[in-house]
């Protein structure tokens, strides 16, 4: 699989990354935030190796408590 360039996302989606970055740093904290959440992407983040999944809009406490490992790990039910 080659490798996507992290600083060109044409067709490519930021989910593509998680893989290879987890790859790269197996201890990495990975949190994907998003404006256009469905329970489809979730589930496809976590199990390509995303520590958690927020959907925006959410406070800078949460996104740190995501980034410390803190988070509930649960998916936030509202979805679009």
């Amino acid at each position: 699989m080659a490798r996507p360039d992290p600083t060109k996302l044409e067709q490519e989606s930021g989910l593509d990354l998680i893989p290879v970055l987890r790859e790269q740093n197996p201890d990495i904290t990975i949190v994907v935030l998003t404006g256009y959440a469905s329970v489809a992407t979730a589930v496809t983040a976590i199990k390509r190796g995303a520590s958690d999944y927020l959907c925006k809009p959410v406070t800078a406490g949460e996104v740190v408590k995501a980034l410390s490992g803190e988070s509930s790990g649960s998916v936030d039910d509202d979805f679009s």
